[in-house]
């Protein structure tokens, strides 16, 4: 009986301790060595954190290589005191065809993620109309980057207009 016992409870102290294993793998007391990590076990190369999004539970980050010009976004979701990597996408290189590039992420519970970077430096704000009648002025520039969060399920279509300080229309994107 004695035999079965300590086997019983050396079973238990295993399991418990695989079952903090799992429960605990992935998990960070900080947003900031959450988000390294991702990166770090995705391979991306992004530092500089440019701008992010909180909502409740959840967060995206957006962060470039300025270099490089690439960038990554990597959505955390707030368990406790614990942060969790979500969705991520890592090593995007900017579009430079045009005078502005538009990029987001669609976050469960969140909404929509957009990010506008600016090629050309003489832009001074875009103008987004969305299809539902919303409209979003971007003027406030990071490392020639601006965002806003859509706060819709799914993205919401829109046309881009770049304007310099003269408020001539540089360039007009339909994304």
């Amino acid at each position: 009986m004695k035999r079965g016992k300590k086997l019983l409870i050396n079973i238990s102290i295993i399991a418990l301790i695989l079952w903090g294993i799992y429960y605990f793998g992935g998990y960070y007391v900080s947003k900031e060595q959450c988000i390294k990590e991702t990166l770090r076990g995705l391979y991306a190369y992004e530092t500089e954190t440019i701008m992010e999004f909180e909502d409740f539970d959840r967060g995206i980050t957006l962060l470039a290589d300025l270099e490089k010009h690439t960038y990554s976004m990597v959505e955390t979701k707030v368990k406790g005191f614990f942060y969790q990597a979500g969705n991520t996408m890592t090593g995007y290189s900017i579009k430079d065809d045009y005078a502005i590039d538009v990029f987001g992420m669609n976050v469960e519970k969140m909404g929509a993620a957009v990010f506008v970077y600016r090629n050309d430096e003489s832009i001074a704000k875009v103008e987004v109309e969305l299809e539902n009648r919303d409209t979003v002025t971007l003027d406030e520039w990071n490392n020639d980057y601006a965002g806003y969060l859509q706060g819709e399920s799914e993205f919401v279509k829109g046309a881009y207009r770049a304007y310099n300080a003269n408020d001539e229309l540089i360039a007009e994107i339909e994304w």
